[in-house]
């Protein structure tokens, strides 16, 4: 697949887009869609960005499919401002990306979360409604917090995080590997 955008490529690309909203301009994409090699070309009207942890989304209308659509920014390979402007859609709306899980937070860990919006808790704990867009990225996200966070909703979640703390104790727990007879060091 192509080399993701760098540095100036990225910077160019969000300026563009954030220029398209405001000017309330047409914009031609080329987009990478997820297992292809090659790029679409793509005709929008552009309204708002997402973040939706781990990534970035552009919230539009395309305008040959008629319909709302979500574009990853990190698959955009390119973005051209229009000549052609649009007035917006009364009727547009996006459904977000973004998942709500509820999660609890030890008092050691609470007055960052309070600082972040979560609910105080009587023992000095903190419970927090956390909006992510990726489970694998929740998943990492609590186990980080080393038995210091439990979510607690929505339940498929909860037993994702739990089978993956089993599977990590147990790879710690493993005693190492025995080098071979003859293996180089």
């Amino acid at each position: 697949s192509p080399e993701p955008l760098i540095g100036g490529e990225e910077e160019q690309l969000i300026h563009t887009l954030s220029d398209a909203i405001e000017q309330r301009r047409l914009v031609h994409i080329e987009y990478l869609k997820p297992e292809e090699r090659e790029t679409t070309a793509r005709v929008i009207e552009p309204y708002r960005f997402e973040r939706t942890l781990p990534n970035w989304y552009l919230h539009a209308w395309d305008t040959q499919r008629d319909a709302a659509r979500s574009f990853r920014l990190d698959r955009m390979r390119e973005a051209r401002l229009l000549d052609e402007t649009f007035e917006p859609r009364d009727d547009f709306q996006t459904e977000s990306r973004l998942r709500v899980a509820r999660v609890w937070f030890s008092a050691e860990q609470a007055r960052w979360r309070l600082e972040r919006g979560a609910v105080p808790l009587e023992d000095g704990s903190a419970l927090e409604e956390l909006g992510f867009g990726s489970r694998d990225w929740l998943v990492g996200e609590i186990l980080s917090y080393r038995g210091e966070a439990v979510v607690l909703e929505p339940e498929d979640l909860r037993a994702r995080v739990a089978a993956r703390a089993r599977a990590l104790s147990a790879e710690l727990a493993a005693p190492p590997r025995k080098k071979r007879a003859g293996a180089k060091r």
